[in-house]
């Protein structure tokens, strides 16, 4: 896949998933097992992957419905940048949870076949 494809794999999830609300974009983009650097949490506790953890689409689906669930009116603007079979994001994310807040999120992506297969993410 060329770096354009990869970067509008990475729009259709964030534009389709996380910010439009439509989950099952997620099987499109994430393939079933990603190698996952860093530490994701479900169920409320450390319960998500570590490093070198695998991580799928119906974990990223839990993580989001649950994401979404706490911050109904989060949304996220992004900026990409792709290099070879990696496209690197930058996100902000807004929301209200008793005040208004934000946050940034640094996430790097490997792609293979346009989906992902390893990610690696910094809060």
């Amino acid at each position: 896949m060329s770096l354009e494809e990869n970067k509008a794999a990475l729009r259709r999830y964030y534009d389709g998933a996380l910010n439009g609300r439509n989950l099952n974009v997620i099987d499109e983009v994430f393939a079933t097992s990603v190698i996952s650097h860093g530490k994701e949490v479900i169920d409320g506790n450390d319960t998500g992957p570590y490093v070198n953890g695998t991580w799928g689409a119906e974990d990223e689906k839990k993580l989001r419905t649950k994401h979404l669930d706490a911050f109904p009116d989060a949304t996220i603007d992004y900026d990409l940048i792709a290099e070879g079979d990696i496209v690197a994001s930058r996100w902000s994310v807004t929301f209200t949870k008793k005040s208004r807040d934000k946050g940034t999120i640094h996430y790097f992506y490997r792609f293979e076949g346009g989906k992902i297969v390893e990610m690696w993410y910094m809060w």
